[in-house]
């Protein structure tokens, strides 16, 4: 592969920090979370959403309704009902690390055998006063709270389920027909707008958009929201996905839909989001998990850490205002190793464009003037190759530019600076087998170019020019 990045000296709006992601560090484990904090500060998160908070702080009571607020049958308005401690904490932790709260109400997943908390509730006048009590604690100051001014609050999640044995779906955190979570929607937005205006309500975190055992639950719920004149801030899905192709015809499908009934002005949020190699969650269910680990390896390596860069960057100019990565801390799913907290590979691509987002702001546009490569042997016609780049700069006129190189193979990368101005230094920065995110030395040809030389079969580049 051989690749020529030039840069222009012309804005086209701020780059979009699209970087969002899910569980805050840990407080429970052998580091108590400290050793994840810098890591997870230095991936400059806009915003962290709260959901399976329980999965990864085993005892704790956190973050889901029934965790807060555990007897039901108890008195909503006493605040000695409610267990905020935890939560408090681990809110906190978000804070503390530069990264703004997003709150999914409801439960987490529940991989038990005998669910225990996915039980529509039983009242929903009563879990609405519930949620209220826990919106005014966190924004309000309720029960010795705080005044932390949480902006979005997500009404459940994979509601339809996830696909099971036969064909039918496996509830794991709604154990009823899905048709009653519409309606259980739309009353609990009702009255959350009508009481909090200044939020953004939404849901309902769909497990994806499109067909499934032949319904396509998406626009069921959307045609429903729309004829119950329900209010919708934000609608909410879920992608694991290796093509970006599949994932940008997506995205223009949802704003096409949602403005055709209209939902002109609703947000389209990426609640869940992650690299899923090819054929990966059948793989991991095949044979018992045999592959799990396989596909485990897959999700931490270069190319994961390529397209993360990848689709962050295409995102930029596709109809989506919000996404998180599932999840950017030690889960299985995470961005740091399961069992030794190391960040991984894809850990690094994902930093590489929140260091570029946050470091250098104002968009500049960029042009890929000469390109030359076979993808690598691939085994779906759905896989995706991708080669992408984004500039930005910032107030003193220091300039960033990423590119990241999906699959594409070994081979020359170029950056021509010649339509900038002239720079005191240059640096560059490597994600690919032997560098993370580390400076390397680059060849240069001519003053206004630089060239390196890749040596993995995926990679992301982050070249920073200084005055």
């Amino acid at each position: 592969m051989k690749a020529t990045v030039q840069i222009l000296d012309s804005t086209c709006g701020p780059i979009r920090r699209l970087n969002g992601g899910c569980l805050a560090p840990p407080l429970t484990g052998e580091n108590a979370g400290r050793n994840l904090r810098k890591p997870f500060a230095d991936l400059h998160l806009p915003i962290t959403r709260l959901h399976d908070a329980p999965l990864e702080n085993a005892g704790l009571n956190l973050v889901d309704v029934p965790m807060i607020f555990p007897l039901f049958h108890a008195d909503a308005n006493d605040p000695r009902n409610y267990n905020f401690r935890a939560t408090d904490d681990y809110i906190a932790n978000c804070l503390a690390c530069g990264t703004k709260v997003y709150y999914r109400l409801g439960v987490s997943i529940d991989h038990s055998i005998n669910k225990y908390v996915i039980e529509p509730p039983a009242d929903t006048k009563k879990w609405i006063e519930i949620v209220c009590h826990i919106i005014d604690h966190y924004n309000h100051g309720w029960a010795d709270g705080f005044h932390h001014n949480i902006e979005y609050w997500e009404i459940w999640n994979e509601a339809e389920g996830i696909p099971g044995e036969g064909a039918l779906p496996l509830h794991t955190m709604w154990n009823a027909p899905v048709e009653t979570y519409y309606a259980f929607y739309a009353e609990v937005a009702t009255a959350l707008k009508k009481r909090y205006p200044e939020l953004k309500i939404g849901g309902p975190s769909n497990c994806n958009w499109g067909l499934r055992n032949n319904r396509f639950y998406a626009k069921e719920f959307l045609e429903y929201v729309h004829n119950a004149e329900a209010p919708l801030d934000f609608y909410s899905y879920h992608i694991y996905a290796n093509s970006m192709d599949w994932v940008s015809r997506q995205l223009k499908e949802i704003r096409s839909t949602l403005d055709s009934l209209g939902f002109e002005k609703t947000e389209i949020h990426i609640t869940e989001w992650a690299y899923c190699p090819h054929n990966g969650f059948n793989r991991m269910r095949a044979n018992g998990c045999r592959d799990a680990a396989g596909v485990y390896a897959e999700k931490a390596s270069v190319a994961a850490g390529a397209f993360i860069a990848h689709a962050l960057t295409v995102w930029q100019d596709l109809p989506v205002d919000m996404a998180h990565y599932y999840t950017v801390t030690t889960s299985k799913w995470g961005l740091h190793d399961f069992y030794s907290n190391q960040p991984t590979k894809a850990y690094y691509g994902l930093k590489a464009f929140g260091d570029l987002a946050y470091f250098y702001p104002e968009r500049l546009e960029t042009e890929v003037t000469e390109f030359a490569g076979e993808p690598l042997p691939h085994e779906s016609p759905d896989e995706e190759f991708g080669f992408s780049s984004l500039a930005g700069r910032d107030a003193e006129g220091n300039i960033g530019v990423l590119a990241a190189n999906y699959r594409y193979g070994g081979g020359t990368i170029a950056f021509d600076c010649s339509k900038l101005g002239k720079f005191r230094r240059a640096e560059l920065c490597v994600v690919d087998d032997r560098y993370n995110l580390e400076p390397v030395a680059v060849q240069e040809p001519a003053g206004e170019r630089l060239e390196f030389t890749l040596s993995s079969d995926s990679a992301i580049c982050l070249l920073r020019l200084f005055v």
